[in-house]
């Protein structure tokens, strides 16, 4: 089997305005239990080059109302992969045909997961030139590992440590204490 090639696109407007109706299903396939679906990663950055893969968050009141909707999951299509190497999360994925595929973490309300992702967001959203330097730092880690998503994700690891870091004495340093959470939501 040939390894997939890693595709680095410009930004897509489409990305975004497809967010609420994927946000729409989820809300169905896990109706009563969650408390906010948010568009997180790349694709919920203006400017930032991406893969073509929309990761969306959902908080959750708890895992087990998640765990209890796995069979209306798969049955929208979604393929189900447990926590997929971080504990408290469960991770879907479902495939976009023609458009980005979807990306789906889902955390129970007060994971840290939450926060961090959350705050990555809203940092590279307020931070212009640090979302550029992230995004030729992903072009040039596309190009050199080019089928090899492992090493790709490997590489970027430092800066996205250094930037959750900044991200999260950002948010603690914002006067009124929240992140503004200026990325898209639906709750």
């Amino acid at each position: 089997m040939t390894a997939r090639r890693i595709t680095m696109l410009p930004h897509d407007p489409a990305w975004a305005r497809r967010f609420p109706g994927e946000a729409r299903r989820l809300l169905e396939v896990f109706a009563g239990v969650v408390l906010g679906v948010h568009h997180i990663g790349s694709t919920a950055v203006p400017g930032l080059v991406a893969k073509p893969i929309l990761d969306m968050m959902v908080v959750v009141r708890g895992l087990d109302g998640v765990d209890a909707a796995r069979p209306a999951a798969e049955a929208a299509g979604y393929r189900w992969l447990g926590e997929h190497g971080i504990a408290g999360r469960r991770y879907l994925t479902r495939d976009g045909g023609a458009e980005a595929d979807v990306h789906v973490h889902t955390f129970a309300v007060g994971d840290p997961n939450v926060e961090r992702h959350l705050d990555f967001r809203d940092y590279l959203l307020c931070h212009t030139e640090h979302a550029a330097r992230y995004g030729r730092l992903k072009r040039d880690l596309a190009e050199r590992y080019a089928t090899d998503r492992a090493a790709y994700t490997d590489a970027k690891t430092a800066f996205v440590r250094e930037t959750e870091a900044l991200a999260r004495d950002w948010r603690r340093s914002v006067a009124d204490g929240e992140s503004g959470d200026s990325g898209a939501t639906l709750t």
